[in-house]
């Protein structure tokens, strides 16, 4: 049996889940429905520990990293959406391990910086900053 991503979806309406599961559904995603914070929580917290600490962290490097549509977000604004989504899209326990060897992190992210950035920024330019102040 194949392995599906999984995409969890949160919303107080039943008729915007269905929407949401019907246009994932086809794109080869299992959809997680949940009615509110709480049990979006109680859902991710029965994910595997490995999946919830590598969602944390591809979020972090995604908002770290340039892309083609925009340019990279601060590490202190980056710092800001991971807290601000603990207890809703993150495990909290797993948002306070990943402060707690914040410096480990910071490490890493030295040692891999991705100075040229995207091969289609290095070829068109630099990225346009759409980001809302």
């Amino acid at each position: 049996m194949e392995k599906r991503s999984r995409i969890l979806v949160v919303d107080d309406e039943a008729r915007n889940l269905r929407l949401m599961e019907a246009l994932l559904l086809p794109m080869g995603y299992e959809v997680i429905m949940a009615n509110d914070e709480e049990e979006a929580l109680e859902k991710v917290r029965e994910m595997p520990l490995a999946g919830r600490i590598v969602a944390i962290a591809d979020v972090f490097d995604a908002l770290i990293s340039k892309r083609p549509y925009r340019e990279s977000f601060s590490l202190k604004k980056s710092f800001d959406i991971i807290r601000e989504s603990k207890g809703s899209h993150f495990d909290p326990d797993v948002v306070d391990a990943f402060f707690a060897v914040e410096d480990e992190i910071l490490s890493i992210k030295a040692k891999y910086k991705d100075e040229q950035g995207s091969l289609f920024v290095q070829m068109v330019g630099k990225a346009p900053d759409l980001r809302e102040n």
